[in-house]
């Protein structure tokens, strides 16, 4: 069976079922390994580098995704079973299914919650919807390019012989521990085998008839990857081509601090005259196209060193100009912004802003690595962070952010029509609120405890799932190319990084803050209606109560410097973040929030709230990261990011994303000193992050009517960019309300 998925190929299945014996996790390692083996890779000699492309098996059902183990696409799988030419393959593939299903982190979630999805389906007010991410999404790192660039690719297989010695005889881990480390050898000899691959192929090319451009190029690569055997890159273009293929090879997740990383090398090369800055923007434009066809998530530039002198060079502006000449929504771009940045750094990431593309999206540099070094990290770890996805922070190299979501929103739905979720041996229960609730603070205070126990019950959820994953689905190139997993003799996925973060995006702060607001001044407050009347009017989707509708969308919003709204919107933030960090990973690593949207969830969430207090409808969208609802932010940008500094934002270490959007005029040179001052003025009140849209209203709305017409619109969604016309209607919709503010 093996042999004929993998003449198929299909390489991951005809790994995972190459030993019947054999444990979930090398059932998943031999997938891996194989993939890895007979990896498809595509080479453009009119292209500086190699891939192209992705190098993991693109028309196949079975993937490994280097970052995030393994998966199926179900539908995929049923056309090539029906493209399978004889009955003995249709066959092989459908027992491989099954099999697959069985052993793996996709059979495993359905039996140890399938009788959670038929519970909740069944429980008021949706009390079940308030996270995701059973799967065996394994969330967001970086790997250790600093390493591998510094070192090469060598001293990953010395590594790996040093920890083999450091095994005590005696040791009762002893079997185990050799296991992992023989399992990592054969991973990086698959790893050697294919860029031995390339370099054949490569030199294939070199002998047909190609034009002299094509061969020029395909002699490089063949130098480079012979390098890359041998060790750390000599000059700037070899620097690239590794960290190109490094990217590829894990399944182009986030590419880290990129310009801090390829600067020495840089350098270099230019003080020898062999590149010039022209030339490493062409180039970084190149490979940003690739990255951008492939869906890369995120880099990083500027930020600081552990002493706090700024490391911005050169290469960032190099790379601020190669990402302005890319109209695609990916590669995302951070830029770590501190006291001793340049102004002219700054003013040319603007210029990369005129391009329309939504990057960069600017982060207060100190504040990130001062709340770092609080959380205990040393402080040179501390500034090299970076983000994954959206924008989730860790520390490039040395861990990872395993990402879910959670929809905060359920917990005031739960308070105001009684009911309280809780976790009871392994199980969600629903029970009836049976306390009288007689004043606001004891309303909060219920509140605030169900919020709780449905973190309780995410935390344990979700624990139990990544625990099944380490079992199951260890990502195995992060264990190769992440800090301390080899030295520890364990994969990333069960603790073997350095760090090991567990991230919550937090979805409907916002909603939850003006919706207390409403609930005090509206119960508790006027007595304008009892607890149980509002419960009976959002029942019912405020059907009937146009007048009270339009007194709750007529109070003060959280977004515009109202004293009143924004102490909800601190007291909400502070305790669900702080409460978030008080929780702990199953293998003993730490949890903290962000607010990102990603996704779009927060229109997703949406469609399964019921309508809240604040004036919100059943079914539309939550409030948007960690600003304002939509279109609620009516005072201008400054009262907007004086509200968002009320709580404590770097309780939410993960990120709490912020956007603003301006109107298209603001971006013209004469504005751009202001647009800097209100920026600096930010992040010294204590804001973490903001990115911009400077696109209005009315360009949106014609972009929606007009699809064809905006194929090139990219927006800021949330953490992310996208082109508009791709976006649901819903989501379309959201970003169409949103206030476009002046200055």
């Amino acid at each position: 069976m093996a042999d004929e998925l993998l003449a198929y190929g299909e390489y991951f299945l005809a790994g995972y079922v190459k030993n019947f014996d054999a444990s979930p996790w090398d059932r998943c390692a031999e997938g891996i390994i194989t993939s890895i083996r007979h990896a498809e890779f595509k080479i453009n000699l009119q292209m500086d580098f190699a891939p192209a492309s992705s190098v993991y098996c693109a028309g196949s059902a079975s993937c490994h995704a280097g970052f995030n183990g393994y998966g199926i696409n179900v539908e995929n799988f049923y056309k090539r079973v029906e493209a399978a030419k004889t009955p003995e393959l249709k066959k092989a593939m459908l027992t491989a299914l099954e099999i697959y299903k069985r052993d793996s982190m996709h059979g495993r979630t359905g039996k140890l919650y399938g009788e959670f999805e038929k519970t909740v389906k069944d429980i008021p007010v949706n009390a079940g919807n308030f996270f995701s991410y059973f799967s065996d999404w394994q969330g967001h790192a970086t790997v250790d390019y600093k390493t591998l660039l510094e070192k090469g690719l060598p001293f990953i297989k010395k590594s790996i012989e040093k920890s083999r010695q450091g095994i005590a005889a005696d040791s009762t881990a002893y079997v185990r521990e050799h296991h992992f480390l023989d399992t990592m050898e054969r991973l990086y000899d698959a790893v050697v085998h294919l860029i031995e691959r390339f370099t054949d192929e490569l030199k294939r090319l070199c002998g047909t008839d190609i034009d002299g451009g094509e061969k020029k190029r395909a002699e490089r690569l063949v130098h480079c990857f012979n390098r890359m055997l041998e060790g750390p890159p000599k000059n700037f273009f070899q620097a690239l081509q590794f960290y190109h293929f490094y990217t590829a090879l894990d399944a182009f997740d986030n590419a880290g601090r990129i310009d801090a990383n390829l600067a020495p090398f840089y350098c270099a090369s230019e003080m020898r005259g062999e590149t010039t800055y022209e030339e490493a923007v062409r180039l970084l434009s190149q490979v940003f196209g690739i990255w951008g066809g492939m869906d890369l998530w995120n880099m990083a530039v500027a930020g600081r060193d552990a002493n706090g002198q700024s490391i911005a060079n050169e290469l960032t502006l190099a790379v601020l100009d190669a990402r302005k000449t890319l109209k695609t929504p990916k590669p995302g771009l951070s830029f770590c912004l501190n006291d001793s940045t340049p102004d002219s750094f700054v003013f040319r990431a603007f210029d990369s802003l005129a391009e329309g593309t939504g990057h960069p999206a600017f982060y207060n540099d100190n504040l990130y690595v001062n709340t770092l070094i609080e959380m205990g990290y040393p402080a040179e770890d501390a500034a090299g962070y970076a983000f994954g996805g959206c924008s989730e922070t860790h520390i490039p190299g040395c861990g990872a952010a395993r990402d879910s979501f959670f929809n905060m929103a359920t917990a005031l739905e739960c308070a105001l029509h009684g009911y309280f979720p809780a976790m009871e041996s392994g199980k969600l229960t629903v029970k009836p609120l049976r306390t009288k609730i007689d004043s606001f603070e004891n309303f909060f205070a219920h509140y605030k405890k169900i919020l709780e126990s449905m973190i309780d019950a995410f935390v344990e959820i979700r624990n139990e799932t990544q625990k099944e994953v380490s079992l199951r689905c260890p990502a195995m190139i992060r264990s190769l190319f992440i800090n301390d997993c080899i030295a520890q003799k364990i994969s990333q996925s069960e603790g073997g990084a350095r760090y090991s973060h567990g991230l919550i995006d937090v979805y409907g702060t916002a909603t939850v803050a003006d919706s207390l607001y409403a609930v005090d001044e509206l119960v508790f407050k006027k007595r304008a209606v009892s607890l149980q009347e509002l419960a009976a009017i959002l029942k019912r989707n405020y059907e009937g109560e146009k007048d009270f509708l339009h007194m709750c969308l007529s109070l003060p919003k959280y977004g515009n410097d109202d004293s009143k709204a924004d102490k909800f919107a601190k007291e909400v933030f502070d305790h669900a973040f702080g409460y978030i960090k008080t929780k702990t990973l199953w293998n003993g690593g730490c949890y903290y929030g962000f607010c990102a949207s990603a996704p779009g969830s927060h229109v997703i969430f949406g469609r399964t709230t019921g309508a809240t207090p604040d004036g919100r409808l059943a079914g539309a969208s939550l409030s948007n990261s960690a600003g304002p609802t939509a279109g609620c932010d009516v005072s201008g940008p400054t009262a907007l990011l004086k509200s968002v500094t009320a709580p404590r934002l770097s309780l939410a270490a993960g990120t709490p994303v912020v956007n603003l959007s301006l109107s298209p005029e603001n971006l013209k040179h004469e504005f751009r000193p202001a647009l800097l001052s209100l920026l600096k003025s930010f992040f010294s009140m204590g804001g973490m992050q903001l990115q911009f849209n400077f696109t209005d209203a009315k360009t949106l709305i014609e972009a929606q009517k007009n699809p064809r017409l905006y194929q090139s619109l990219i927006v800021r969604v949330a953490g992310y960019s996208a082109r508009f016309a791709d976006l649901d209607a819903d989501l379309q919709d959201e970003l169409i309300k949103r206030t476009v503010h002046s200055i």
